[in-house]
């Protein structure tokens, strides 16, 4: 899954701030990407902590899969810097905030950013109906959660980027991300990520890319500022 999004939250959960649940891991049929995809739901959200050790046969049994998988998804997942791997000796959930996170949102910024660009010239007016449905929920919605909102609106333009470099690249790069916001919720919370995100949705609809990219700076911008305030964050 090649996209901004860390599950495909459905209507319902934009509304409720409740992740949709998938089916008992014991009754699907796991395959890479599967025991890849759960692995890096846990660690976003927090299932495996920050500091947990993981144990790769204790995974494969609890996922009813052979250890390949769980040691291939392991590699992805280091790549990813969400586990840390010294051979023979221990594999590891690394911690929330390193001293590498700056480069990391610098470089998510600019991806971003290229992203938005990509998904802006390639609306059609199907694409519109859908921002319109999405615009439409956020103002129903009594208290939508800002995670699942940048999610669904993330997924949207990753849909439409038509990169398969520019994806993988995000999709390295931006776990770190998906799970600082997850764990600490405050982040979004402080940087009115929901009026942020009507703005973008509204800078879309208008076809105003100069305007869509504008607000995106000043939102990405307002986010480091505030992952970077934070004590977790100082203490990286």
């Amino acid at each position: 899954m090649a996209s901004w999004e860390l599950t495909t939250a459905a209507d319902e959960s934009l509304v409720s701030g409740t992740p949709p649940s998938g089916a008992p891991l014991q009754h699907r049929r796991l395959l890479r990407q599967d025991v890849y995809e759960m692995l890096l739901r846990e660690l976003i959200n927090g299932a495996l902590a920050p500091g947990q050790r993981i144990r790769d046969d204790e995974l494969a049994q609890r996922l009813n899969v052979s250890r390949t998988p769980v040691r291939e998804a392991l590699a992805r997942l280091g790549t990813a810097g969400l586990v840390d791997t010294a051979p023979n000796r221990y594999t590891r959930v690394t911690p929330l905030f390193s001293p590498d996170l700056p480069v990391v949102l610098e470089s998510l910024a600019a991806l971003y950013q290229l992203a938005l660009r990509r998904a802006a010239t390639a609306l059609t007016a199907g694409d519109e109906l859908e921002l319109e449905v999405l615009a439409r929920k956020l103002d129903e919605a009594a208290r939508p959660d800002p995670f699942l909102v940048v999610q669904a609106f993330g997924r949207f333009c990753a849909e439409r980027v038509a990169s398969p470099i520019l994806s993988q690249l995000i999709a390295i790069a931006q776990p770190r991300l998906q799970r600082i916001l997850r764990l600490q919720p405050q982040i979004l919370a402080s940087v009115d990520t929901i009026d942020a995100v009507v703005d973008l949705v509204d800078a879309l609809r208008a076809r105003d890319e100069q305007r869509a990219e504008q607000r995106f700076i000043e939102f990405f911008d307002r986010l480091s500022t505030e992952i970077h305030a934070s004590p977790l964050g100082n203490a990286g």
